[in-house]
């Protein structure tokens, strides 16, 4: 009988053994794709600032494939899109992200400013102001919407990828 209790304790210790290293192995996994996504991500971000929209793309693009929730990472491919006259490609991304469930407003707000950005670029002023009062709705105080729903069809395109401040954009990106 000792010897069946001893086999047993074995086989015990064996099988918290495997279940411990499995759960090591997932969790030390799930980190390094966290880590090369967050690492992607940070590499986007610093390609849009130096302006090269290619790498920033494609940076992006890798994110989204792991990270399907990532709804800024997406908003951003839309506005590298209209950046580089894919107005019609990035309305449908940034249409697409609308229907997801569960947006912070805030990030609705800046779903709905891509949206405006694109509508103008396409010379659509009723699109692009329903956009605007879609931000409205969520925000009633956003200056940025407030001012820009008041203009008519005389809104240029070149509006619609200058900053807030109207600073001139430094240096030429890449083609996407």
């Amino acid at each position: 009988m000792q010897s069946f209790d001893h086999g047993f304790m074995l086989l015990m210790i064996i099988l918290i053994a495997v279940a411990a290293s499995a759960i090591f192995v997932t969790r030390t996994r799930r980190r390094r794709t966290q880590s090369a996504d967050s690492q992607s991500y940070l590499e986007a971000l610093q390609a849009m600032l130096a302006g090269d929209d290619s790498t920033a793309f494609s940076r992006l693009k890798e994110v989204v494939a792991t990270q399907t929730g990532n709804l800024d990472a997406y908003i951003k491919l839309g506005d590298i899109l209209r950046k580089h006259k894919k107005v019609d490609r990035a309305i449908r991304l940034h249409q697409e992200l609308t229907l997801r469930q569960g947006m912070t407003p805030e990030q609705n707000k800046w779903l709905h400013r891509s949206l405006a950005l694109d509508y103008l670029a396409a010379d659509n002023f009723p699109a692009a102001r329903q956009a605007l009062t879609e931000i409205l709705k969520i925000d009633k105080a956003d200056l940025w919407a407030a001012g820009h729903r008041g203009l008519g069809g005389s809104v240029p395109n070149a509006l619609a990828d200058r900053p807030p401040d109207g600073a001139a954009e430094q240096g030429k990106s890449r083609r996407v």
